[in-house]
């Protein structure tokens, strides 16, 4: 008799101990999608945007420098060949 209420209190426990696992995980995996998924999603693509702002920012005051840099005065290339 002690011997089969043992055997299944041990088949309570792990059959409780699998279910709450499951639980568990499936919670867990709801909040990650719900919660976490997005929020770094947004965070990335804001990221991403203040990259790509600050290089084209870059890039336009580059090209203006290089522009104003050709237009001041000619090289000493262009000194070499008159």
């Amino acid at each position: 008799n002690s011997k089969l209420e043992a055997t299944v209190a041990r088949q309570i426990q792990a059959q409780f101990q699998t279910t709450a696992k499951q639980a568990l995980q499936d919670a867990l995996k709801s909040s990650f999608e719900t919660t976490v998924v997005p929020a770094f999603e947004m965070s990335c693509k804001a990221m991403f945007e203040q990259v790509d702002t600050t290089f084209q920012k870059g890039m336009a005051e580059h090209s203006n420098a290089v522009q104003q840099r050709l237009e001041s005065g000619p090289t000493s290339l262009a000194m070499t060949l008159r």
